[in-house]
């Protein structure tokens, strides 16, 4: 990736992954390979609040498919030990020869004792 300005990254990702042995207790493709390009944008940022949107848009040529991705993300962080973060995030990619498209979030709060 490049740090275009403070606020602003732009990149490029390169995906591969090649299970040697199929499972049915979980995804394990073989010769799975994805290009993207990404950018993050940080819409907002002061001593204690964080605020980022960002996407990616790809192409997987084994299935001839169009990945994409948009996400927002918050990042709080009200005593110098304590983060509090979120995300959410729509995306869409292909499995088992078949797209699809879902939704994820996550809220997480991390305590640093040094």
């Amino acid at each position: 990736g490049k740090l275009v300005d403070d606020l602003f990254k732009i990149g490029y990702e390169f995906y591969y992954v090649n299970y040697t042995r199929n499972s049915n207790l979980y995804y394990s493709p073989g010769n799975f390979q994805s290009h993207s390009i990404w950018g993050d944008w940080k819409v907002y940022k002061d001593m204690e609040i964080s605020l980022n949107v960002g996407g990616k848009i790809g192409y997987v040529p084994s299935y001839d498919f169009i990945l994409k991705e948009i996400y927002g993300e918050a990042v709080y962080q009200p005593l110098p030990v304590l983060i509090i973060s979120g995300r959410i995030s729509n995306t869409s990619s292909v499995r088992f020869e078949s797209g699809y498209n879902f939704w994820a979030g996550y809220l997480t709060a991390y305590l640093s004792i040094f």
